[in-house]
This record gives structure tokens, C-alpha cells and sequence, in this order.
């Protein structure tokens, strides 16, 4: 009976954490080698969350664009992708977490974060992404639904799979320079406007930073 209760009371601490939470940045996660992260170390950083999975039609354009955009922007700690593995649609993340971080890291060169895998959908949902979902009314449709998230831990904006990394690149970029109003062409693929830099690596005030092209 003692260890009904115990679960039963560990079970409502979880739940709520998501209820209490004022900030994205409030949650801890597991990352994909199994250690405890405090979202609370981005806290100043913009952060791109996005559920990903390995066996997906939109695998191989969104990792590539997502290391991209994480080389180009990922300097002095001003932004950050975050990306949790998904097997909650088509169940096209098969794949335990070694498995994972092999394919990421050894195909695509990727070095941003990866998290432990996790349900982002329904009553078994990570409390993280219920309170994404919570925040922000718009619940994951499909694999790599990308959520913006402020300095302060706030959703701003989100975007499914079928609106690429590429043509977000401008408005993330606002967004972390403090002016999200700014040119905004967040929705346009042909986006040539971009201040100083732009996805593809081109004009970009931090060469170094940004050598990758498409």
C-alpha cells in the first residue's frame, strides 16, 4: 500500500511540475547519455526546441539545416538547438539513445544538444512538452515541429515540418540581435534579406563561425 502511494504522490509531483513551471527554463531533462541537464544553464540564450526523429522524410534536410544554423548562430552562447528524438509519430525513431547520438553525430556532424528520448505527445508527454504545448496552444503534428524560445524562456513562435530551418533562419536571427519585428520572413523560402548573415553561410561577420554551405 506505502509503495501505491509513493508512486501515486511522485506521479502528481511530475505532473504538476509542468502545472508551476513559469519558464521552459524551469525543467530539467535527461540528455542523450543520460545525465540530468537544468534547462535553467540556457536562461539568456535563444533555443530552438524541436522533436526529431531518425527514419523520417524530413531527417536528412532538417539535421543538415539544423547543424547549419547551430554553427552559424550557436557562438558566444547567444543560441542554442535543443533536439529530443521522437518515436510518437509513424514511430520513426526506433532507435535506442547510443544509436542515436551515433547517427547524429557520425552522419550528420551535428554537435547540438540531443536529449534522451521522449513521448511529446498525449497524457504521457514529457511535462516539458506539455508545457510547450500548454504555452504556446499548438501541439506537435508530426516530427520536427520547431518551438522559438526567448532569452526568458518563453515560447514565441512555432513551425512544423514542412516550413524548413532555412527559411526561419532571418527571424531566429532577429529574435537573438533583440528585434524580432524586424524582417520578419520567417514563412518565405527565397529570404535574401537577412542583416548580416544568412543560412548558407554567406556575408556572415563571424567567418569562422559559419564556413558550412549547402
Amino acid at each position: 500500500m506505502k509503495s501505491v502511494t509513493l508512486f501515486a504522490t511522485l506521479s502528481i509531483l511530475v505532473y504538476c511540475s509542468s502545472c508551476t513551471a513559469d519558464s521552459v527554463y524551469d525543467f530539467k531533462v535527461t540528455d542523450i547519455k543520460g545525465q540530468t541537464v537544468d534547462l535553467g544553464t540556457y536562461k539568456g540564450q535563444v533555443t530552438l526546441i524541436i522533436n526529431v526523429a531518425s527514419q523520417c522524410g524530413h531527417t536528412d534536410s532538417h539535421y543538415k539545416a539544423l547543424k547549419r544554423l547551430q554553427d552559424i548562430l550557436g557562438f558566444k552562447d547567444k543560441f542554442s538547438v535543443l533536439a529530443f528524438p521522437s518515436n510518437d509519430f509513424g514511430e520513426q525513431e526506433p532507435w535506442d539513445e547510443k544509436e542515436i547520438e551515433e547517427f547524429v553525430r557520425g552522419h550528420f556532424k551535428a554537435d547540438f544538444p540531443l536529449f534522451s528520448k521522449v513521448k511529446v505527445i498525449g497524457d504521457d508527454a514529457h511535462p516539458l512538452w506539455k508545457f510547450i504545448v500548454s504555452s504556446s496552444g499548438v501541439s506537435p503534428r508530426w516530427n520536427f515541429q520547431k518551438y522559438l524560445i526567448s532569452q526568458e524562456g518563453k515560447v514565441l513562435k512555432s513551425w512544423d515540418a514542412t516550413i524548413s530551418v532555412e527559411s526561419i533562419f532571418s527571424y531566429v536571427q532577429n529574435v537573438i540581435d533583440g528585434n524580432p519585428n524586424a524582417n520578419d520572413q520567417s514563412f518565405s523560402s527565397t529570404d535574401e534579406k537577412t542583416p548580416t548573415s544568412n543560412i548558407r553561410g554567406e556575408n556572415v561577420d563571424d567567418a569562422d563561425n559559419a564556413k558550412e554551405e549547402l
